[in-house]
């Protein structure tokens, strides 16, 4: 696939862009956007790759991107900290594709209804959005990212191979590719 110019968008509100880890994934002529609440994170994206250009800003409001300006949109488990879906993804779909990793509510409420239960009362009482940087358990954003108005949105939900019983809570995910 040819790209008109190779550029990532990184997005927003989790913290998770922070540390940058998910830079060893993208060429090394890749042009980084990076977008990012926390001016501080600035470091540490310019320490990953020196061709980034850095926006503080929340991701619902990167007006400074302009439309068209990138190739990709890439997220990842930073939906679940976004208090309104339907407007970042007015903001992603600016762009190219979108490509999204996140961990979800849990999607098999017969066989996994006290993990359900347990995201649900956690996120509800403020527990794990307080300790958890913002994060609610039990986001699906798979109908959000559906009616945001992509062409085609290619998704699927799965559960990782998580193994550790602390982390039992975020095992069920959803990886996919919306396009424009």
């Amino acid at each position: 696939m040819a790209l008109r110019a190779p550029a990532v968008q990184l997005d927003e509100a989790s913290r998770e862009v922070g540390g940058g880890s998910n830079f060893t994934y993208y060429p090394p002529d890749s042009r980084l956007v990076v977008v990012d609440p926390n001016p501080n994170f600035a470091r540490y994206y310019h320490a990953h790759k020196e061709s980034s250009a850095t926006f503080a800003a929340k991701g619902e409001r990167m007006d400074m991107v302009p439309d068209n300006s990138v190739d990709a949109v890439v997220m990842t488990l930073v939906l679940c900290t976004i208090d309104d879906p339907g407007r970042i993804l007015q903001q992603i779909i600016r762009g190219g594709k979108f490509y999204f990793f996140e961990h979800i509510r849990e999607f098999d409420g017969e066989r996994h209804r006290l993990r359900q239960k347990l995201q649900d009362l956690l996120t509800t009482t403020g527990i794990a959005p307080y300790f958890l940087e913002g994060c609610c358990l039990n986001k699906d954003m798979l109908p959000a990212i559906g009616a945001a108005g992509f062409s085609k949105v290619s998704a699927e939900r799965f559960y990782a191979p998580i193994d550790n019983f602390v982390y039992q809570l975020v095992k069920p995910c959803l990886r996919g590719v919306a396009e424009k």
